[in-house]
């Protein structure tokens, strides 16, 4: 399976999107949230350069299932909760797709 960097900026956004709807209707200010004032997705460099709470999401050399980007999406990154905060969650072929993605290079 091909992946790119368009499924996985949808995933996260759509997940964006659903916990709105679902927690208020306001979207989360995600740099100051998670403390790291170049948190988001907008671009591909963004996402590999975030580091919520001084964890860097994605890694060179790290695989795409010990990321703490899948972590953060499927069981949290300790001591913070599966994200987003008190769902909703992101289907596992979602997260495993992001895995993918992360181990094929993190292509465009």
């Amino acid at each position: 399976m091909a992946t790119s960097f368009v499924t996985v900026q949808k995933y996260l956004n759509d997940i964006i999107d659903a916990w709105t709807k679902e927690n208020g209707g306001t979207p989360p200010d995600l740099p100051e949230a998670h403390n790291d004032s170049g948190m988001g997705w907008k671009t591909k460099q963004q996402l590999a350069n975030s580091a919520p709470f001084r964890k860097q999401l994605i890694v060179p050399g790290v695989k795409g299932k010990e990321s703490n980007l899948y972590k953060a999406l499927t069981t949290g990154v300790s001591p913070f909760p599966r994200m987003p905060a008190g769902g909703p969650f992101m289907p596992a072929e979602q997260t495993d797709y992001i895995a993918q993605w992360i181990y094929d290079g993190m292509p465009d």
